[in-house]
């Protein structure tokens, strides 16, 4: 029996429980090769979506991307609100999916391993 291996190019990290946990998440670095040789980067781009820019502030630095929903304020435990939020970014993450699959397809995943 085969096993088949497939990549994930991007991880999401959705509201405030999501990215706390996507920002302690390791990404791996993987050797792709290039012209002349080898390069390593990143396995996967971590992209944080929250609706509080206090919490988002807390993660920005472990992850690719932080995309900020609504007026920052947080959704204060409102379904609704939160909908909205979210749906008002919906363009916005889709881009910067987009833009991770496209660096899957060339081999820069979330940029040099070493960038932090």
């Amino acid at each position: 029996m085969s096993v088949r291996a497939f990549h994930i190019p991007a991880v999401v990290g959705l509201g405030s429980g999501g990215c706390r946990i996507l920002a302690s998440v390791e990404v791996p670095t993987v050797a792709v090769p290039v012209r002349g040789g080898q390069r390593l980067v990143k396995a996967a781009f971590k992209v944080a979506v929250n609706s509080s820019k206090r919490d988002l502030r807390q993660v920005e630095q472990r992850v690719d991307a932080a995309i900020l929903a609504g007026s920052g304020e947080g959704s204060g435990m409102d379904p609704e609100r939160g909908r909205q939020d979210y749906l008002g970014v919906a363009d916005q993450v889709a881009a910067t999916l987009r833009r991770a699959l496209e660096a899957s397809s060339a081999g820069d995943v979330g940029g040099e391993a070493d960038r932090d």
